[in-house]
């Protein structure tokens, strides 16, 4: 009976038309189905590839930045640890300088030379009963002995240039040649600043019992009639003439005074330093030591005139804000200070890139 109902539903099939075309259509659409599942799955897969290509691209990308950024901080490290050395051996020269006799023997011979200078004031404070104001610094070192005994006591300051005390073996093997090289090179530069600011601040102090300190903005009665007195240079009326000290301002004076002497003193430790360390002695000591002083010592002799010698060619004469004519401006004098010490240093390198100084003996 089963069998018989299934012809008759064959026999109906193969009559009736309509249902072939909608079979024929459910077949194309399962198989439009099958194409279109395919078809996104390959999408899928392409869209996969692109994004783990992409995924790829980006983790080289991130990778290589991360690389670019440790060596920039290896770099950076590097450079922090070179300057966290050269400020330790700048900071170990200044702690065994100041604990050294030489120190003190420079500070008592400061004192003794600042007091010299005060009977020179003195006089012309007695007079009005009126006290000196503290800007002295530049007037000490406008007088001829106090120049000479400044230049003298930085002599004394730089002679054990350089600065070898013995560590040089245990500084081998921890820092190179040049990190030393600058290292002795801002200690001569901290020294020379450390002792000018000193000298300033004796040369006010040893007045205090004697006539004592006024506090002012100007240069007061008792510094302006010692430099007329002693043949400053002014006019007919008493006003100060360009290029005098009483033609700046007592602050700026002072500020000019300390730099230009600390330059002076600077340059004069450096050229120690390569001569000594070039020389394996004391040689550039004695010769820097002559050559400093030499245009004072010029000048006492009276041979200016018969050699036609003009001090302002020599640069430790620059040490005396008062010796600058008009054609040198004390902020030209200390650039030119500043580059004589950069060639210097720069020399220093380069004696030491080719072996023409040792400095680990």
């Amino acid at each position: 009976m089963i069998m018989g109902q299934d012809l008759e539903a064959k026999q109906t099939w193969q009559e009736d038309p309509s249902m072939q075309i909608e079979q024929n259509e459910q077949a194309g659409q399962v198989e439009k189905f099958r194409q279109t599942g395919q078809t996104r799955q390959i999408s899928q897969t392409g869209q996969t590839d692109l994004t783990g290509q992409f995924g790829q691209t980006e983790q080289n990308g991130q990778t290589g930045q991360n690389d670019q950024t440790r060596q920039g901080g290896r770099s950076g490290n590097m450079c922090l640890r070179i300057i966290r050395q050269i400020f330790r051996l700048t900071a170990a020269d200044l702690r065994r300088f100041v604990r050294s006799p030489k120190a003190v023997l420079i500070l008592v011979f400061s004192i003794f030379f600042a007091w010299d200078f005060v009977k020179l004031v003195v006089p012309y404070a007695e007079g009005q009963n009126v006290a000196v104001t503290p800007f002295v610094y530049p007037f000490f070192l406008n007088e001829w002995s106090g120049c000479l005994y400044t230049l003298l006591l930085i002599c004394v300051l730089m002679s054990d240039a350089p600065f070898q005390n013995g560590s040089e073996l245990f500084l081998r093997l921890r820092v190179s040649k040049y990190v030393w090289l600058a290292g002795k090179t801002l200690y001569i530069l901290a020294v020379s600043f450390l002792y000018q600011v000193i000298l300033a601040i004796l040369c006010v102090l040893v007045f205090v019992p004697e006539t004592g300190v006024g506090f002012s903005t100007s240069w007061g009665y008792v510094l302006r009639s010692y430099y007329i007195g002693s043949g400053g240079a002014v006019d007919m009326n008493g006003n100060a003439t360009t290029g005098s000290l009483l033609s700046y301002a007592p602050v700026t004076a002072m500020l000019l005074q300390i730099l230009l002497a600390a330059l002076v003193s600077a340059m004069l430790g450096m050229l120690m330093l390569l001569l000594n360390a070039l020389f394996r002695n004391y040689t550039g000591t004695v010769l820097v030591s002559v050559v400093s002083c030499a245009h004072l010592l010029l000048g006492s002799l009276g041979i200016y005139g018969a050699i036609s010698f003009d001090s302002m060619v020599v640069p430790t004469s620059w040490i005396n804000l008062g010796n600058l004519a008009e054609e040198m401006s004390p902020y030209l004098a200390a650039g030119i200070l500043a580059g004589i010490m950069a060639v210097l240093a720069l020399a220093g390198a380069v004696l030491l890139r080719f072996r023409r100084i040792e400095v680990w003996e």
